[in-house]
């Protein structure tokens, strides 16, 4: 696949996504929205990459959307163009494999609602985020105002959007949003070590741990549980259950095949 403000590397059993318009903080336009939907559609039916990075070219991951595009939008392009990256994000979110967020720079408005789509993150002592959209006389547009909340509370996320402040790294895990905070130039490093190690598990029960806890964020708990209980059970009809089992009762290390 060739793109024009992506790129993309394929390191079985990882796969790395490069946000590439560095020469405006990588801001997302309608071009790199359907350029990220094509490729993780294409990476969401590649059963050989089991996890997959997410990263900036230059030195911002995302810094939001492309305002010189947004400013021209009358009211129903607005929606056409929210309803756009809403697709993009939702469908990372939804991607079958687990996702890591390496966050080399500023992620700010689309740039954080990105890295709120993804299951770890990670990032540069450098990097900062926020929603600022109200300086702009608008609000979030692509999840935030849904997925802030369920991460660090309704009202830590309002202060965030109302006032439109900016996290730096350390504030930003403080906050619970990211998990760890890393030297800049060990970021990918570090990003391909927790890729590398979520794939040696098996697939399909990384896989079903992803789809259980994204549940419980926007389902009730009765329901969620059975949810889990189905999922759960579902495991032991595969291959890896029964090697990952009979290996911890013979004390050796598991060969996992991922079926």
């Amino acid at each position: 696949m060739s793109f024009t403000t992506i790129s993309y590397e394929r390191e079985v059993p990882v796969g790395i996504v490069t946000l590439n318009r560095p020469e405006v903080m990588n801001a997302i336009d309608e071009t790199m929205a359907n350029e990220l939907y094509e490729l993780l559609s294409e990476i969401e039916n590649d059963p050989d990459v089991r996890a997959v990075i997410l990263t900036g070219a230059g030195k911002a991951f995302m810094a939001g959307g492309d305002i010189a595009l947004m400013q021209k939008l009358t009211t129903p392009e607005a929606k056409a163009w929210a309803l756009l990256v809403h697709k993009v994000f939702d469908k990372l979110y939804h991607l079958p494999q687990p996702t890591i967020a390496a966050v080399n720079g500023p992620a700010i408005g689309g740039g954080f609602e990105m890295v709120m789509a993804c299951d770890l993150r990670i990032a540069g002592e450098k990097a900062k985020f926020g929603q600022p959209e109200i300086n702009l006389g608008i609000i979030p547009g692509a999840g935030s105002s849904q997925r802030l909340p369920r991460i660090i509370g309704g009202p830590r996320a309002k202060a965030l959007i109302l006032l439109g402040e900016i996290l730096n790294a350390e504030q930003a895990m403080q906050l619970g949003v990211i998990n760890r905070v890393i030297p800049p130039d060990s970021l990918l490093a570090e990003a391909k070590l927790l890729a590398n190690k979520i794939a040696e598990y098996p697939r399909l029960a990384a896989q079903c741990a992803k789809k259980a806890v994204n549940l419980a964020e926007r389902t009730d708990l009765d329901l969620g549980q059975m949810c889990e209980i189905d999922l759960y059970s579902y495991l032991y009809s595969t291959a890896d259950q029964k090697e990952g089992m009979q290996a911890f009762l013979e004390k050796r290390k598991p060969n996992f095949t991922h079926r």
